[in-house]
């Protein structure tokens, strides 16, 4: 993906870090903006899988129930519960671990540009 700017970036490696990032949390991560002066990126949570159909279902991932109740929310079952729930603290850890990833690769890059150029 190329963007508005003209710097080509790999959305894979992006999504394969948020996810290694949040294992038990985020079930895919899709970056999009192709031609856009920014990159964003679509996080779905992770949920348990139907053993005869392959299909997702609509319960949350043990792992990410688990990681609730260590921010303090409880009750999480399903992705209704989820939405349905005050999930601030759950949001703002999200926000906090992809901000920090971004300011990694941010540092990564002028690291990088900074050497080529010495």
């Amino acid at each position: 993906m190329i963007t508005a700017g003209g710097e080509n970036i790999a959305p894979v490696l992006i999504e394969n870090n948020i996810k290694g990032e949040l294992p038990a949390v985020v079930g895919n991560a899709m970056v999009v903006g192709d031609k856009q002066k920014y990159l964003t990126v679509l996080l779905t949570l992770k949920v348990e899988m139907d053993s005869i159909t392959a299909q997702p279902t609509d319960r949350l991932d043990a792992g990410l129930i688990k990681w609730g109740e260590k921010l303090g929310v409880t009750g999480l079952k399903t992705v209704a519960d989820f939405r349905n729930s005050d999930q601030k603290e759950v949001c703002i850890t999200l926000i906090s671990c992809i901000k920090m990833y971004i300011t990694f690769v941010s540092f990564l890059r002028y690291y990088y540009r900074r050497s080529r150029m010495a």
